[in-house]
C-alpha cells in the first residue's frame, strides 16, 4: 500500500496523545490517529518536546503520517451469545 498523502494524513483525527514517563522524567509522547476509513495507528514519538506547543505535535504528526504506509482496515470481530448447545449447564 501507499503512504498517507498531506490530504490523507491531515485528515485523520488524532485519539490518542499521552505523555510517556520514566521515573517522572518525561521520555516521549504516544500518539494515536484515524483516518476516514476508520483504520487506527499508534506509535511512540521521543523527537517530540514534552512542552511543545499543539502546531508542532501536529506537524510531528502530518510528518509521521506522511512518512508510513496505509494500513489495510481491520477485520471486525463479533461475538454472538450461544445458548441452545449447553450454555449454562453442567459439563456432564
Amino acid at each position: 500500500m501507499a503512504n498517507f498523502t498531506t490530504s490523507e494524513a491531515n485528515a485523520s483525527t488524532i485519539v490518542r496523545m499521552e505523555k510517556k514517563m520514566r521515573g517522572g522524567v518525561f521520555s516521549g509522547w504516544i500518539f494515536g490517529t484515524t483516518d476516514a476509513q476508520g483504520n487506527y495507528l499508534d506509535w511512540r514519538d521521543s523527537s517530540v518536546a514534552e512542552n511543545a506547543s499543539k502546531a508542532t505535535i501536529k506537524t510531528a504528526i502530518r510528518t509521521h503520517l506522511e512518512g508510513t504506509e496505509k494500513r489495510p482496515a481491520p477485520v471486525a470481530i463479533t461475538y454472538e451469545s450461544i445458548t441452545d448447545k449447553g450454555k449454562g449447564e453442567t459439563v456432564a
